[in-house]
């Protein structure tokens, strides 16, 4: 008699079942799940079980923090469990497409990576990179130009991922363009405003006698005959250099001389939580996620290469590697 395997009993069940078990698997584990059976692999390379995955990461309060940290040359993700007071750093096998650049963002697991005129936008867990095409404004004079800003993100309502580019001109003029992944418009001018005109944001941070201070406000529901309204409540100032989280329990997650740390506002004291093998520019928060280029409507992603190219590793098993306990 032949002994049944976990796989098999796995294959009898509906696909909402099995949809519903791998969707709560982390995204590391399902690098190695596609590997398993064609079931599996199949249902992970659906063209909606990305999305059903992020949503849950989305939805889910695990208690934990994830961050991509940048070296100028190199990148590495750590992440830290409020709940068990635990952290790990992984070092990324990968090779930036180039030394030196900026990190403008990470978005559900996607990250732009800048130096100017160049932006990427990759995806480190899957190995997928894609170039956009560079802006091109010939009616703009060289030496009116002052400074270049760009940024990332997610329009949740459209469910598109956009990057906007500003021109700083010397004349207190920006000139603002749109790319939006997936449209084959390419970058669109959204216009040229005064810097004037730019709406006006409140301040959360100020220096005093040198130092820099955040004040951390949160949006709070009242319920007022019947209705419901909302209003800002200040819950404390702390003096950190770089904001990166809020955990539930009122604490910050900071980043100070490339690692991250935990301020309590309470006791006015933090421990250093996070520590990278290398000096990091820049800290975002990050999330492992299986998003692809396809999926949104690039066509012809490029697959990123790993830092040595004796060292390359097959696609499905990631950039994800080497983890170190801190």
């Amino acid at each position: 008699m032949v002994r049944a395997t976990p796989t098999y009993y796995f294959s009898k069940l509906l696909y909402d079942v099995k949809l519903q078990i791998l969707i709560r698997v982390p995204t590391e584990s399902l690098l190695d799940c596609k590997l398993v059976c064609k079931s599996w692999n199949s249902i992970i390379h659906s063209g909606s079980f990305s999305r059903f995955h992020l949503h849950h990461l989305i939805k889910s309060d695990s208690g934990k923090f994830g961050f991509l940290a940048y070296s100028g040359y190199a990148f590495n993700y750590g992440e830290y469990d409020d709940n068990e007071s635990t952290s790990t750093q992984r070092k990324l096998d990968l090779r930036p497409p180039f030394n030196n650049g900026i990190v403008f963002g990470s978005c559900n697991g996607l990250i732009c990576l800048c130096r100017n005129p160049s932006l990427y936008i990759c995806n480190p867990v899957i190995r997928k990179r894609i170039l956009l095409p560079e802006i091109r404004k010939p009616y703009i004079d060289a030496d009116q130009h002052l400074d270049w800003i760009s940024g990332f993100g997610h329009v949740s309502s459209t469910d598109e991922y956009k990057v906007f580019g500003i021109h700083v001109l010397q004349n207190e003029f920006l000139v603002i363009h749109i790319y939006t992944l997936g449209r084959d418009t390419g970058w669109r001018n959204i216009g040229e405003f005064s810097a004037d005109l730019r709406p006006h944001l409140e301040r959360i941070s100020y220096e005093c006698e040198g130092n820099e201070f955040y004040d951390i406000w949160r949006l709070e529901k009242k319920a007022i005959k019947c209705q419901q309204d909302r209003s800002w409540k200040h819950i404390f100032t702390v003096q950190q250099n770089t904001l990166l989280a809020i955990t539930k329990g009122g604490k910050v997650l900071t980043q100070i001389n490339g690692d991250i740390y935990l301020y309590n506002p309470i006791s006015s004291t933090s421990k250093r939580v996070v520590k990278f093998e290398e000096l990091n520019s820049d800290i975002c928060p990050h999330k492992n996620t299986l998003i692809s280029f396809k999926e949104l409507g690039e066509e012809d992603p490029e697959t990123i290469q790993s830092k040595m190219v004796s060292d390359e590793q097959p696609e499905d098993v990631g950039a994800l590697g080497n983890v170190n306990n801190s």
